[in-house]
């Protein structure tokens, strides 16, 4: 699926890369776990970064100054 998947615009998130499987099994197993019980009506999004949408290549990698 990984190959499929590599042209589909994932080298424009932010984190340039499909996630790999023990990844999400951690945050199910977190969302599963006594850790997580504060969280309630929550969202987990593990889309490394796909969300925010496409990250302009100079800006990948350069702290920002303040």
């Amino acid at each position: 699926m990984a190959a499929t998947m590599a042209g589909a615009g994932v080298g424009l998130s932010a984190i340039p890369r499909i996630a790999e499987p023990d990844e999400i099994t951690r945050l199910v197993l977190f969302v599963a776990s006594d850790e997580a019980s504060f969280s309630t009506g929550s969202e987990f999004i593990a889309d490394g970064g796909l969300l925010l949408g496409p990250v302009p290549q100079h800006e990948r990698g350069e702290a920002i100054v303040a």
